[in-house]
């Protein structure tokens, strides 16, 4: 990254500085471009346009969010002012509305149709029109929402978002070259009216706080704001590569919508490397940690301390994260219901296949009712709906026990020939991994008899040599 003091005397060069030293993003391929019609976006695509050293594709990218009715012909005229510059064109719509509009919600929606546009037209980056002004705000916006050390290093000079380089290369240019710039080669930039709205955050420390700064403490602010940024960013990349070393010591899982690591080396750890892990887990599943505001981390973080396996902490628009079966657990709305599942728990539950009664499993969600059940008393059909109970020839010892799975335990299935490995079986049954060690096995001293919800043994098969039997069930408690 440039020395954020070194900046180029003009915008030309400093744009040319940060292509140069990237060879391989303007040699082939397409570039999508975000494009607003301000000066900013309206500067940078015209040079992108116009620059001998770049020899890329350029895909414009108008984004109308459908909040002001004026959008639409804006997203006209800027094709016109556009169409001898030889770029391509679009004009593309957010689906919000003024009732779900706000700031970070246009922010996300704008990188979303860009990212979506990027993907379509085989981009191999997104550039933005950010500069020097652009990272000052952002810093100062940060600092006055209690932001911790990644929200204080601003806007990064280079990220990725859906496997797509996302570029600003503008960040180190200040508002003056950019004005300049614009007056010299003649653009007239289309004004957004919302940009003066006082009711922005980021419009109030435009106009109002950063100016008050200037004039009253700091004539450099944005400069000293943008070089802390800079010294922030590589302070967080070492301490980033600190956290990610010690997440290999994690035992991670991933399922359809859900993901994890074990809770006791989440719990064992300093507060730094558990918001670490929380924006890790919910970047698996969000693309990025970008939009996760610090006060819903730290919220989060602080409630999982507690082990409340009821509580769900949200971290960002349907992204929860709760304690789970000892696993630390992001997950989507549409994820498997992870408490819809039953867990064994600790130890080895002994049961008396002659004795009425009920056992209770894991934190008391669910149970297992045994009944004993004369042989020729038992009607069996091939189309049983309840995967949860389950008939089983009483072994000729008598005894039976509820435990979790062995290394390398293997079984015969009702039916099959041959034996097959349990983990293979979870596997081929979608058994969540972060479930199977603590999934209830009925067993004897010989092996697995049931795998419970899901495969009888065939020595467990009700037959009719079978002299004693039992009917175990299994079922959910309301919490």
């Amino acid at each position: 990254m440039c020395n954020f003091v070194a900046i180029m005397s003009t915008l030309e060069q400093a744009l040319t500085s940060f292509f140069e030293a990237r060879p391989q993003l303007c040699q082939s391929g397409t570039i999508v471009v975000g494009l607003s019609g301000g000066r900013d976006s309206l500067s940078l695509l015209h040079w992108l346009a116009h620059a001998e050293l770049v020899q890329n594709n350029i895909v414009a990218v108008y984004v109308d969010h459908g909040l002001r009715p004026e959008a639409a012909a804006e997203g006209e005229l800027l094709a016109k002012m556009i169409k001898d510059w030889g770029v391509e064109f679009r004009a593309e719509k957010s689906d919000l509305t003024a009732e779900t509009f706000s700031e970070n919600a246009g922010r996300m929606a704008r990188y979303g149709i860009f990212e979506t546009v990027a993907k379509q037209v085989g981009a191999t980056a997104i550039c933005t029109g950010h500069h020097a002004g652009d990272q000052a705000e952002t810093v100062l916006l940060h600092l006055l929402r209690g932001s911790g050390l990644t929200g204080l290093t601003g806007i990064q000079l280079e990220s990725e978002r859906g496997g797509i380089n996302l570029i600003r290369p503008m960040l180190q240019a200040t508002p003056e070259m950019i004005v300049q710039y614009a007056a010299e080669h003649e653009l007239t930039p289309l004004e957004d009216p919302s940009n003066q709205e006082m009711r922005f955050a980021r419009n109030r420390i435009r106009h109002d706080l950063l100016p008050k700064l200037a004039a009253e403490y700091n004539p450099q602010i944005g400069n000293s704001l943008g070089k802390m940024a800079h010294i922030l960013q590589d302070d967080w990349a070492a301490l980033e590569q600190i956290h990610a070393i010690n997440w290999q010591a994690a035992v991670f899982e991933k399922g359809d919508g859900w993901c994890a690591i074990d809770w006791g080396h989440w719990e064992s750890q300093n507060g730094s490397y558990q918001r670490y892990a929380i924006r890790r887990l919910y970047a698996q599943l969000h693309g990025s940690a970008q939009d996760l505001t610090l006060e819903n981390l730290e919220s989060a973080r602080l409630g999982l301390l507690t082990r409340q396996t009821d509580k769900k902490y949200q971290l960002s628009g349907t992204i929860v994260v709760q304690f789970v079966y000892g696993m630390l657990v992001a997950m989507q709305p549409a994820a498997v219901d992870l408490f819809g599942a039953p867990q064994l728990g600790d130890g080895v539950i002994e049961i008396d296949p002659f004795e009425s009664g009920c056992v209770s499993l894991e934190n008391g969600r669910w149970q297992i009712d045994v009944q004993p059940v004369p042989p020729s008393a038992i009607q069996l059909s091939a189309n049983d709906p309840d995967q949860w109970s389950e008939f089983l020839s009483i072994p000729a010892n008598g005894q039976l026990t509820l435990r979790g799975r062995q290394p390398g335990e293997k079984f015969q299935p009702f039916g099959m020939n041959g034996q097959v490995s349990l983990k293979k079986l979870m596997i081929d049954r979608k058994i969540p991994a972060v479930l199977r060690d603590q999934w209830p096995l009925v067993a004897d001293n010989d092996g697995v008899l049931w795998v419970a919800g899901h495969r009888l043994a065939q020595r467990a098969a009700i037959t009719p040599q079978t002299n004693h039997a039992v009917q175990l069930t299994f079922s959910q408690l309301s919490v």
